[in-house]
């Protein structure tokens, strides 16, 4: 058999690639954890193309792969300092009465709301609620900072305490039932929710409450926060998956558990639907898995009450939309009514949703 040279270079090309994603040198780890996944879900919206031919499509000059150099300065904050901070902070909260607690966290949020970037969250908040008094937008982000500074004081409280205190702060949950009756068909749940209220408090009522619950998570890049996450999450009885790791799903549901998905970010590579007013690549993993599986949709959401250690908790009926001539379009009909429900809650509880991720491209 006779081999050009072009057929020659891609063998070597790939045989490369292949000793890359083995190697167990630290360049080699980071072509491979870096690599951006695509879940089956999002693939089949493009056409039914592999993962693989996606990436190649997606990838930029910036997603190359180059060797980063050392930055003390940020090797410091993320090994030493976070990991102080977090310590300083629970040890607070475990000796603090409430008032104090949401003293200090409302003055960590303004601190942040000085000095860190505001910009993304402004423009988006403007984009969206229609608001141009830049006095006006500047007190409801500062509202935003204030609310996650609090979220973060709840859940270190949370960690310390366990669930005795998880009892204080949820105060009402409505439409229980509606969880339960889609758990009793044995299809499992995907319960659709949003980075809004104090998210994690969600989760640990769930898993308080003994329904198998598991979390399709983006671990944070810094160690300290990833353990701060994780120790509390598996303290509160939840599994956890790595979206980029989507295989443990379909058995997940399959065994007639709980999947808790965020949904309310842009996803490369997913459907273009409203959210929010605007056009956005939204995940289609929600609609997807229902129309495969026949898993209920329930969306859940937890918001803080005006007492503002105070929330509370609301379960939605399961969505459900009219069926369309084609998968695709079963599935862009079912993103599209996902993205309505959250945004919904949204538009209701402006102050207590994440601003700061970049939702839409531009």
């Amino acid at each position: 058999m006779v081999l050009d040279k072009e057929s020659l270079e891609f063998r070597k090309m790939k045989r490369l690639n292949l000793v890359a994603r083995k190697s167990s040198n630290p360049v080699g780890e980071n072509l491979y954890k870096q690599e951006p996944f695509y879940p089956f879900s999002e693939v089949q919206i493009n056409g039914g193309e592999s993962n693989r031919g996606l990436r190649r499509k997606l990838e930029t000059p910036e997603r190359k792969r180059k060797s980063k150099s050392f930055e003390p300065g940020k090797w410091l904050l993320e090994r030493v300092g976070t990991p102080f901070l977090l310590g300083v902070l629970e040890s607070l909260v475990s000796v603090l009465p409430p008032t104090l607690i949401k003293k200090l966290a409302f003055f960590l949020g303004d601190l942040c709301y000085r000095f860190s970037g505001t910009q993304v969250a402004k423009i988006q908040w403007m984009q969206v609620m229609g608001e141009e008094d830049d006095l006006e937008v500047n007190r409801h982000i500062q509202q935003v900072f204030r609310h996650f500074a609090l979220s973060i004081m709840e859940v270190m409280l949370l960690k310390k305490k366990g669930s005795e205190v998880l009892d204080s702060l949820i105060e009402e949950v409505e439409g229980e039932e509606f969880l339960k009756e889609a758990l009793s068909r044995g299809r499992g749940v995907i319960l659709l929710t949003a980075h809004l209220g104090n998210w994690e408090l969600l989760g640990a009522w769930l898993g308080s409450q003994g329904y198998p619950v598991t979390a399709l998570v983006n671990s944070p890049s810094v160690p300290a926060l990833r353990r701060f996450a994780e120790e509390l999450r598996l303290a509160m009885n939840i599994e956890l998956v790595e979206r980029t790791n989507m295989l443990p799903v379909r058995s997940i549901l399959r065994q007639g558990k709980i999947l808790g998905v965020l949904a309310d970010q842009r996803t490369p590579g997913g459907v273009v639907c409203n959210f929010l007013g605007r056009e956005a690549p939204s995940p289609a993993t929600p609609a997807v898995l229902h129309l495969r599986l026949g898993s209920p949709i329930i969306p859940a959401f937890i918001v803080r009450q005006e007492e503002e250690m105070k929330h509370q908790i609301a379960f939605l009926p399961p969505l459900e939309w009219p069926s369309a001539p084609s998968h695709r379009e079963n599935i862009v009909r079912g993103t599209t009514l996902c993205n309505q429900v959250l945004g919904e809650f949204i538009l209701q509880y402006p102050e207590q949703w994440n601003w700061f991720y970049h939702q839409w491209s531009d």
